[in-house]
């Protein structure tokens, strides 16, 4: 699942909003990685099939595009209103 390693940080900016026992704050454990640049696993996932969803609805999406849509998608399901530069 780490297809989009660059955008695990993007991805903390939306989950670090999210109460500390979230279940999609939890950090993958790869080693040798440095635990701020390990991407939160469930929302990768989550991020992940949203992508997918989106990409069959919309193929002709720019892949820019289809990041920000996403990341706006999953900061909504997460009652996240307010996104920081970093995260869409």
């Amino acid at each position: 699942m780490y297809w989009e390693r660059g955008f695990s940080a993007p991805l903390r900016a939306i989950t670090s909003q999210l109460p500390p026992t979230h279940p999609y704050r939890k950090q993958g454990e790869e080693d040798g990685e440095a635990e701020a640049d390990r991407a939160p696993v469930l929302a990768l996932q989550r991020f992940a099939e949203l992508v997918a969803e989106r990409e069959r609805a919309q193929p002709g999406l720019l892949y820019n595009e289809l990041l920000v849509e996403c990341a706006s998608a999953l900061a909504s399901e997460l009652g996240i209103t307010t996104l920081s530069d970093g995260a869409a």
